[in-house]
């Protein structure tokens, strides 16, 4: 029999216990883990595939461009510097090619060098954040061949117009490089699950663009 002097023990030593339990498997709470330090990736050209004949010189003469070799290029539409497909028909639309220009933006470098590669890569992930686009490989700092550039990939959907008015997802491969003021878009745009399939077609078009020299270089050069 239990001793009633000794019933309020159980129940307040139960108590202790619990107490005790509940402070030794209580946890901090989880602080985010940051994002990987950005470290410059280089792509050797040698080991990309080739070229097709290059187009006449674009953006006023300031670069020249051309496709992969298995590759066409599309009718001239502005807003587009030049569109490259692989299919030469445009039945099936995707992978394609859409290279765009346009000037610096605000914050950005005048120049893109690989000394200054990380810092801009950062600019841009934050420039991203800022207006809600999602990603799917962040903002990665890079070199192909001899161009600094900056890598991200995206999803995006577009309706194709035509009789099935067919509704397309698709991963978009951005490769952003800025040359005297001017950036220069990559814009490979592939069916879901098939970017590696065609990620260095794009890598060659932009190792293998051709820069003009400014007047002034020239000038200078001259002198």
């Amino acid at each position: 029999m239990v001793d009633p002097q000794h019933c309020w023990s159980i129940p307040v030593l139960l108590s202790l216990l619990v107490g005790c339990s509940s402070s030794s498997t209580s946890q901090p709470e989880s602080t985010p883990v940051p994002p990987a330090a950005l470290v410059v990736k280089q792509v050797d050209q040698s080991q990309l595939p080739s070229l097709g004949d290059y187009f006449p010189p674009l953006d006023e003469g300031r670069v020249k461009l051309a496709p992969p070799a298995d590759w066409s290029w599309g009718s001239r539409r502005e807003g587009y510097l030049v569109r490259m497909h692989l299919d030469k028909t445009r039945s099936v639309r995707l992978p394609r090619i859409w290279v765009t220009v346009e000037g610096a933006g605000e914050g950005a470098a005048e120049q893109l060098t690989p000394d200054n590669l990380v810092t801009h890569a950062s600019f841009v992930q934050a420039r991203l954040d800022r207006d809600g686009i999602k990603l799917l490989e962040r903002v990665q700092p890079m070199v192909i061949g001899s161009v600094p550039c900056v890598r991200y990939v995206r999803v995006t959907r577009f309706r194709v117009r035509d009789a099935a008015s067919e509704s397309i997802t698709a991963e978009r491969q951005i490769l952003e490089t800025i040359q005297k003021g001017r950036q220069y878009t990559i814009d490979l745009q592939v069916h879901r699950g098939s970017l590696l399939t065609h990620r260095n077609k794009a890598y060659a078009v932009l190792a293998g663009m051709q820069f003009s020299k400014s007047m002034t270089d020239e000038l200078e050069v001259g002198e």
